[in-house]
């Protein structure tokens, strides 16, 4: 072979062989990567406080696991091992789990249990309220997840757990959730000098919009509560203020049975008025159609019915559909490799890649009403099928 072949042959393996451009910094290396923005247990919170958020996020769970999880290969022996092994665990549960918390938080975290001799014997999920950060070297590859459980600090090392992250094209160490835009408070940039580049007033910091919407929510009600009984203005001149006092409790007593006060000089009543519009209608009505956006399956999809298209605010069953696809997806290749592989391995089946094992998602089989069946053309369906 020529030198200059040989001399680029050992050129193209050190590149082959050369990391990834450097990911996190040495700061966070040095003191773990955090949870951004919002704490995994306010995406709780926000998940079972709000109807909105909480339809959202458990159509697109009950869209995303359809009727469970099929494992196929071409191996009779896995298939009645994997069948086995997936009712003894109860791995159809401990999945949907995290499958959820990856809807609330853009993460999920399955420990993978092992056996005295070394064979996967279990899996559990683990909730991410408990999960305080995590450890990456410069290149991405998580080291250490670091959990806190009543103060004490419990670390996890990577071989024991799968963590899978959804919504994080920035390659932070914890993914976003669905409702993400949601929750997370937005940034107001501050302006930089344009001659020298320099800031001129720092970041400001808006409140999400949840927290805006129950604002709004909580002036509304605070206004109306106050306003809810009626103010009364009375004037009576010239009568001494210990006459007045003794008048007033008399008028505000709700038993009383007096109906008739007699007065010797004029005397003026008056009910205060509330102007009927409401305040900052516009803002609310704002704030209302960007939740409903920000949903991974609106709200108005449910309340409304299905007369909105593609132009309106809200997304389509059609979207919801390709959007659960690609998540079916990932996940299906996340558990080959990261659950299926290390399972088949350490119980004796060494031939994993030749098994040609498959995850599948299997969709709901909707029931058709009375009226859909009637309505199929007889070239499909035979009268007696319909019946």
């Amino acid at each position: 072979m020529p030198e200059i072949f040989k001399s680029f042959n050992s050129f193209l393996n050190i590149i082959l062989r050369k990391k990834n451009a450097v990911i996190v910094g040495p700061h966070r290396q040095l003191v773990g990567e955090f949870p951004e923005d919002v704490t995994f247990q306010r995406m709780y919170e926000y998940y079972a406080g709000w109807d909105q958020v909480k339809r959202s996020v458990d159509v697109e769970h009950q869209k995303f696991m359809g009727s469970g999880i099929r494992i196929t290969s071409n191996n009779e022996k896995f298939d009645r091992f994997i069948k086995e092994w997936w009712e003894i665990t109860n791995a159809e549960e401990k999945w949907s789990e995290f499958f959820l918390s990856t809807f609330i938080t853009g993460n999920g975290i399955m420990e993978r249990q092992f056996t005295d001799d070394g064979k996967l014997g279990n899996i559990e999920h683990i909730p991410m309220t408990t999960i305080y950060k995590i450890f990456r070297d410069s290149w991405g590859n998580e080291l250490k997840l670091q959990q806190i459980v009543d103060g004490v600090f419990m670390d996890l090392d990577p071989q024991f757990y799968v963590h899978w992250i959804i919504n994080n094209p920035d390659r932070l160490a914890f993914g976003k959730s669905e409702f993400h835009t949601l929750a997370a408070p937005r940034r107001v940039t501050q302006k930089v000098d344009p001659t020298s580049g320099q800031a001129m007033n720092p970041d400001r910091t808006m409140t999400s919009l949840l927290d805006a919407q129950a604002k709004l929510q909580n002036a509304e009600v605070e206004i109306k509560d106050k306003m809810s009984k009626p103010r009364i203005f009375a004037s009576f001149p010239g009568m001494p203020q210990e006459q007045l006092s003794k008048l007033e409790g008399e008028l505000s007593d709700p038993n009383s049975d007096k109906f008739i006060w007699a007065f010797n000089k004029e005397a003026s009543m008056a009910e205060a008025s509330i102007n009927g519009q409401t305040k900052f209608d516009q803002y609310g009505a704002n704030v209302d159609s960007h939740i409903d956006l920000g949903t991974g399956f609106a709200s108005k999809l449910i309340t409304g019915g299905m007369q909105a298209g593609y132009a309106s605010a809200q997304s389509t069953v059609d979207v919801l559909d390709q959007r659960m696809m690609m998540l079916q997806s990932m996940a299906s290749e996340m558990i080959k490799d990261f659950l299926l592989r290390p399972l088949a391995e350490s119980w004796g089946f060494k031939d994993f890649d030749d098994m040609e094992v498959e995850v599948v998602f299997v969709p709901t089989v909707r029931r058709l009403t009375m009226e859909e069946v009637i309505s199929l053309p007889d070239v499909a369906v035979s009268p007696e099928e319909k019946r």
